[in-house]
């Protein structure tokens, strides 16, 4: 417990850092889509002590925290595999995450999406999807089968970059194996599916 809660101490000055030195560099997602994050992410290590979520879109690591802030504050542990394509951003959240004692909650994989999903070996619990925008349908069709059933897929810029992603959206809104809600108290829109199949 006090572990954890160290922990969640040091995830909240990271935020902090990332927000005020960071978070002009590259896109990130707004507030109100980050606190989605982490009610659902919460809510989710509530019921589970081994949460397994995988991040693709790393930016400089504010949504990975807010992530993490949820499994920290549900009192659970976790590992979030978040994978950024831009080599430079990759190492600079690499080492915030070293400085603040992060690293044995998230691992920061640089490179490809579609080439790197493969080859994660674990069932996920939780995915969030916030790369590039034409490769979200095929992000998840590799996705589907490591995603557990009940398992939750989160998706920025659903409404904003709708017409990059009308495959994806279709599947997670018309199909049978998704249960799906978009919110769009951020303008640019934040869906969250459940599977169900």
């Amino acid at each position: 417990m006090k572990d954890l809660k160290k922990d969640l101490d040091n995830c909240l000055k990271l935020l902090d850092v990332i927000s005020k030195k960071y978070l002009f560099k590259a896109p990130a997602i707004p507030k109100v889509s980050a606190d989605i994050l982490r009610t659902v992410t919460f809510l989710y290590a509530s019921k589970i002590n081994d949460v397994r979520v995988l991040e693709i879109g790393t930016g400089y690591g504010y949504s990975t925290l807010y992530l993490l802030r949820g499994i920290l504050e549900a009192n659970s542990f976790g590992k979030i595999y978040t994978i950024e394509i831009n080599a430079k951003r990759a190492e600079t959240v690499r080492k915030l995450i070293d400085e603040f004692k992060l690293t044995r909650y998230i691992e920061v994989i640089q490179g490809d999406a579609l080439k790197i999903i493969p080859r994660i070996n674990e069932m996920l619990d939780i995915v969030f999807i916030d790369g590039s925008k034409s490769e979200y349908y095929e992000s998840l069709k590799l996705i589907q089968p490591k995603l557990k059933l009940g398992g939750v897929l989160l998706a920025h810029n659903v409404i904003g970059y709708n017409y990059l992603m009308e495959e994806f959206i279709s599947e997670i809104t018309k199909s049978d194996r998704w249960t799906t809600i978009i919110c769009d108290a951020d303008p640019e829109g934040l869906s969250i599916s459940i599977k169900r199949d």
